[in-house]
């Protein structure tokens, strides 16, 4: 079951960081979150014993290497972003097993929760994560699993570990073909239109089409996704050519859905690839 707090946490942070006001908005907040279908990450705290030999101790990313675009890292508090930080890490270096994230805070779960959504939200390059993972307290640590395999649990990138740096270098060349084709351009408006008709063009809606379906690695190199898809992918082809552009939650007849908000001169504007004219699909 998907929880409902780690849905309206990342509304929170997308309407905190899009310069959109939160009063008045309780009601659709509390509306979404019940009829969201999006794929939420969400946690489970174990209960088993875990040997304090088992976990590794990894380096939490450097601040300065979050990048000035990093607007869900911005809008977190200090005890969120040294776990975003951490996840950071664990991501880039494919960290299997527990690692230590430093010491449990009173409200840990939902700590967690904001920074991991966070983290991907603010780095649709990394499309291999799962969307779900293992909490546990060894001693006063809080630690983290995001690929384990062991009596008690199993759960895994969505890619195997030595075929992800293959598909992130397949995503990397279809990013740098979209981007050096945009370049052509001279306004952001045309930069970002450009892209939106790429997508449109080379992308097909399909809810069959396997977990890369909600990443930008489906929209850009296998052309098939969902609207998360999309998003991903018009924000990183936009923060690569360096206009601001971030992910929306929301939902469309009763179904949770995903938009971008991109910065144009000055202004944020709403941008959702998904019902733009491209091959015609059923729901979200």
């Amino acid at each position: 079951m998907k929880r409902v707090a780690a849905f309206v946490m990342a509304f929170i942070i997308t309407v905190a960081f899009c310069g959109c006001s939160l009063k008045g908005t309780k009601k659709a907040i509390d509306n979404i979150a019940q009829k969201a279908g999006l794929s939420n990450e969400t946690g489970t705290v174990v209960s088993y014993k875990v040997n304090g030999s088992e976990v590794k101790n990894i380096t939490p990313a450097n601040e300065n290497n979050i990048g000035r675009f990093a607007d869900c890292y911005y809008a977190l508090d200090d005890t969120q972003k040294a776990l975003y930080r951490y996840f950071l890490t664990a991501a880039n270096e494919r960290v299997e097993g527990w690692f230590s994230c430093g010491k449990a805070g009173e409200d840990f779960e939902n700590d967690i929760t904001a920074a991991y959504k966070a983290m991907l939200c603010d780095n649709p390059q990394i499309f291999w994560m799962p969307s779900n993972y293992v909490i546990t307290k060894v001693k006063y640590n809080l630690c983290v699993a995001f690929c384990i395999d062991d009596d008690e649990t199993k759960i895994d990138f969505l890619l195997k570990k030595d075929e992800i740096d293959t598909a992130a270098a397949s995503l990397e060349r279809a990013v740098d073909s979209v981007v050096s084709e945009a370049e052509a351009f001279s306004s952001d408006y045309e930069k970002e239109l450009f892209v939106h008709d790429r997508l449109c063009k080379n992308c097909k809606y399909d809810l069959s089409g396997g977990d890369m379906i909600y990443s930008s690695y489906g929209a850009l190199v296998d052309g098939v996704c969902v609207c998360e898809g999309y998003s991903r992918a018009m924000q990183l082809c936009l923060l690569r050519m360096g206009i601001d552009c971030c992910l929306v939650y929301g939902e469309f007849e009763d179904v949770g859905h995903m938009w971008n908000k991109v910065k144009l001169e000055g202004s944020w504007y709403n941008l959702d690839i998904t019902w733009d004219p491209h091959e015609k699909h059923g729901a979200l």
